[in-house]
C-alpha cells in the first residue's frame, strides 16, 4: 500500500479537511497551510459576489493579490500568480464563494486521526490566525499549529523557506 502526505493551502485546505476526515488508506499525515476553516465563513454577500468576479481580469487580480500577500513576491513568480488567477474557469472561480465556503464540515473533521500540522501566517487576512484558533484548532484534536511570523495568506510564496522547513520538521518526528 502506498504511503502519502496530504498538504492543502486556503480551500485545497479545506478540501484537505475533508478527504483526512475519511481516513483513506495509506493517509500518514495532513499538512493545511493557511487553511480556511472547516466551518462557514461569515462574510457579506456583496463580498461573495464581488470574489466570483474578481479574478476575471489583470484589474480584479492585482486588487485580490494586493490584499492577501503582506511581503513582496520576485517579480516572475508575481507575475505567475497574476497569470494564474485569471485561468481559472468561471464556474470554479463562482464555487468557492458561493458554496464550498459556506459549506459545514466541522463535524467531519473530528474524525482526522492522522497527524497534523496547521501552518498559519501570523498577517493572513483571508484565514486569519484568529480565525484558525477558534474554529479550527478545537474541531481537530491534537493538531500542532506553527505560526509563520510577518507573512500574508500566499506563505508557500512569502515565505517558502519557514513553510519548507516546519513541514520538513515535522515529517521528520513523525517518520523517525
Amino acid at each position: 500500500m502506498k504511503r502519502y502526505v496530504v498538504i492543502g493551502h486556503s480551500m485545497g485546505g479545506k478540501a484537505a479537511q475533508l478527504l483526512a476526515s475519511r481516513n483513506p488508506a495509506g493517509l500518514e499525515a495532513l499538512i493545511l497551510v493557511a487553511p480556511s476553516p472547516p466551518t462557514p465563513q461569515d462574510m457579506p454577500q456583496e463580498i461573495r459576489n464581488a470574489m466570483v468576479h474578481f479574478y476575471a481580469n489583470r484589474e480584479g487580480a492585482e486588487i485580490a493579490f494586493g490584499n492577501i500577500t503582506l511581503l513582496p513576491l520576485e517579480g516572475n513568480i508575481r507575475e505567475m500568480v497574476l497569470e494564474d488567477m485569471q485561468k481559472g474557469a468561471p464556474s470554479a472561480r463562482a464555487a468557492w464563494p458561493e458554496t464550498a465556503m459556506l459549506e459545514d464540515i466541522s463535524a467531519e473533521v473530528k474524525n482526522i486521526n492522522v497527524p497534523k500540522l496547521v501552518l498559519a501566517g501570523e498577517s493572513d487576512p483571508v484565514d486569519r490566525l484568529e480565525t484558525l484558533k477558534s474554529d479550527l484548532l478545537p474541531r481537530i484534536p491534537h493538531a500542532e499549529l506553527l505560526v509563520i511570523p510577518q507573512t500574508g495568506h500566499l506563505s508557500p510564496l512569502e515565505s517558502h523557506s519557514q513553510i519548507y522547513k516546519g513541514i520538513s520538521s515535522f515529517l521528520a518526528k513523525q517518520f523517525q
